[in-house]
């Protein structure tokens, strides 16, 4: 054990010595960061280990077992900042609903290490990593715990994965701010399944998510089992279109900075697509969900991320070989009309199914989106026995 006296002769221990790192020639004891991160309020326990730097050497990377869907990331780097010098805040962060124990009730840090830390992406991990994973991306303002409702549920039989994409959740990383981009989000998303790796992956995505998983499927050298696709829009083939839509997002970033984030969310969960009357209980809850949100990335999302600066993604279809379940929502006319079309689009099976539901399915019909992509991903997982 490694350790400090003070002038007063009170003794202070920082931790084992075969877990201190050297990041950049300074010591970082793991030991004391989880301790504090341990402490601060919805975190249940830390684990905290180090992975290769070309530049440092080593840097830490957290590991934060949480009963809540939120971690407030933000709040807990605040508070470390104004006790721990800023080179020991660790580089990455990951949430888990439990961290892996040795028979001895200890955290089994030989497990964590078995993932490598390629992506700086904050993601939350739900159910067994031996079991088949489920990555699901959110939509527009959205994150990670806009799936929660059903993750917990298809975590008993599946490694669900909810990634904070670039820009979006606790991944707002201030080097990312101008580098905001389809390609960042591309290359972090693919760096996130390298890293973990699973034996049998089932990738699905929510609108803006859903075009980032039919792209990433397409790019991924890897084979995917199954990929779910919800409110899916596969973009503008037209040139005047796109210009069209990216002059549109302009204009509500404009409108976020002019009259600030809680306005835009009223206006924005009115629209049509939405399908969401003004006293609706989940109207409401989006917009309290969303009112913490910071206005200038939402701004920078909207301008770099617009569905305008977006190739037309139709012609993926024929680079992915997977089987495909399309959902949409029937009160999300113009969505739906364009599912109705994508099957003939695509080389290998696509199946639609609607709901009575608007553009959020997901949200509005927690329970039948939970049971058709248990019932779609176990369909594949025997079919390819």
């Amino acid at each position: 054990d490694l350790g400090s006296l003070d002038n007063e002769g009170n003794l202070y221990l920082h931790g084992r010595a075969d877990r201190v790192m050297k990041s950049g020639g300074l010591k970082i004891f793991p030991d004391e960061i989880e301790d504090f991160l341990g402490a601060q309020e919805g975190i249940e326990k830390a684990a905290v280990l180090s992975y290769e730097s070309e530049k440092w050497g080593e840097r830490p990377v957290a590991y934060l077992q949480s009963a809540i869907q939120t971690i407030q990331l933000e709040a807990v780097t605040e508070r470390f900042l104004t006790n721990f010098a800023k080179y020991k805040l660790p580089d990455k962060w990951i949430g888990v609903d439990r961290l892996p124990q040795t028979v001895s009730g200890k955290v089994d840090y030989a497990t964590l290490r078995l993932c490598s830390h390629e992506s700086s992406l904050f993601y939350r991990t739900l159910g067994d990593a031996q079991a088949p994973c489920l990555v699901l991306l959110h939509g527009t303002l959205g994150s990670g715990t806009d799936w929660y409702p059903l993750a917990e549920s298809l975590s008993k039989d599946f490694f669900v994965v909810l990634p904070d994409m670039p820009g979006f959740g606790n991944s707002c990383r201030a080097e990312w701010f101008s580098e905001l981009s389809f390609e960042l989000l591309a290359s972090e998303l693919s760096a996130l399944i390298s890293d973990l790796n699973p034996q049998q992956l089932f990738l699905g995505g929510y609108s803006f998510g859903a075009r980032m998983a039919l792209l990433l499927a397409s790019q991924l050298k890897r084979e995917i089992d199954g990929l779910y696709l919800e409110s899916l829009q596969l973009g503008f083939q037209d040139e005047e279109r796109r210009r069209a839509r990216t002059e549109q997002d302009e204009l509500i970033a404009q409108r976020i900075e002019r009259d600030g984030i809680q306005s835009f969310l009223e206006f924005w969960y009115s629209l049509d697509l939405f399908a969401l009357e003004t006293k609706n209980s989940l109207r409401a809850e989006l917009i309290k969900e969303r009112a913490g949100l910071e206005p200038s990335w939402v701004v920078q999302s909207f301008r770099r991320l617009s569905p305008g600066r977006m190739p037309y993604l139709g012609h993926l279809f024929k680079e992915v070989s997977c089987p495909t379940l399309v959902v949409t929502g029937e009160r999300d006319f113009k969505f739906t009309e364009l599912a109705r079309e994508m099957p003939s689009l695509a080389s290998s099976a696509i199946e639609h199914l609607t709901f009575d539901a608007g553009h959020m399915v997901h949200r509005e019909r927690p329970l039948d989106v939970q049971g058709i992509l248990r019932r779609f991903c176990r369909d594949e997982r025997s079919r390819r026995k």
